[in-house]
């Protein structure tokens, strides 16, 4: 399951009564956390599927392209991050994992200045969906 938030020192919630991107969730500024932040509702992949995730990722990045760049130049945005939840497949002889990124979806991210983490679970931790 994929994820794109972004953070500024601007509140994003009249942003996301008005914009058509589809927008999960806001969190406001607050004394743990100065920055406010918005994170936009990609679709659902499933936590094992990493290059579904990818091809959704890009898929919503190309719908939303010039709305998401119009969203980093008006709210000025300080990080924006599509960050991708990976099963760890470690573990019973299996001593290294790979996956990969698309170039065009390496050089999406790049064009609307988004950075991209990789978050990798144990998959006996992971909530059930």
């Amino acid at each position: 399951m994929a994820n794109l938030h972004a953070e500024g020192v601007n509140p994003f919630d009249g942003f996301a009564r008005t914009t058509g991107v589809p927008v999960l969730d806001v969190v406001e500024a607050s004394d743990r956390n100065p920055f406010h932040r918005v994170i936009f509702d990609l679709p659902e992949s499933d936590w094992s599927d990493f290059s579904l995730q990818a091809e959704e990722s890009m898929k919503f990045l190309l719908r939303w392209e010039t709305e998401l760049k119009d969203f980093v130049q008006e709210m000025q945005v300080n990080s924006f991050q599509l960050n991708f939840v990976l099963v760890s497949r470690l573990g019973g002889g299996v001593w290294v994992q790979n996956d990969w990124l698309p170039p065009d979806l390496v050089a999406m991210c790049g064009r609307l200045g988004i950075g991209i983490g990789l978050s990798t679970h144990d998959p006996e931790s992971l909530p059930e969906y």
